[in-house]
């Protein structure tokens, strides 16, 4: 499973962080460590994420009844177009779990290709910079 947010600015900064299950212990620290408290959330209604109301503004879309909440607005279609592009970009064969049994991350799961995905999506008018600027940030150590 996959967890992500898209931040609604002309930035569209997101997180995706691929998760073990889809519990409300799993879900909500990880919402915390990547949303500042008082912002909006926007889901759908999976009961994982009932109690974000606590922390956030969190607006709900019941997708069974409509896909735009007719009181607040709300709509999840940030995040859907993003898990479109991310389909349309990690084939099927790449959508495997990196998290082995014991918690730990092995590579050439979907975790290696999320992180490259935020990455181009990130530098998606400026491949080239964004290549100089990572290599600029690795430090050599003997």
């Amino acid at each position: 499973w996959v967890l992500g947010g898209v931040e609604r600015t002309p930035e569209k900064k997101m997180f995706l962080i691929e998760v073990k299950d889809r519990t409300a212990d799993t879900l909500i620290p990880i919402i915390q460590t990547h949303v500042l408290p008082g912002s909006t959330i926007i889901t759908d209604c999976f009961r994982s994420y009932f109690n974000l109301g606590q922390t956030f503004n969190h607006l709900t879309v019941n997708h069974s009844i409509e896909f735009v909440d007719q009181e607040s607005g709300a709509c999840t279609n940030t995040i859907e177009g993003t898990w479109n592009g991310i389909k349309l970009r990690i084939s099927n064969k790449n959508r495997t779990s990196s998290i082995n049994e014991d918690g730990s991350i092995s590579p050439g799961g979907i975790d290696d290709h999320l992180g490259e995905f935020q990455w181009r999506r990130k530098w998606q008018n400026n491949l080239w910079e964004g290549f100089i600027r990572a290599l600029c940030s690795v430090s050599y150590t003997s």
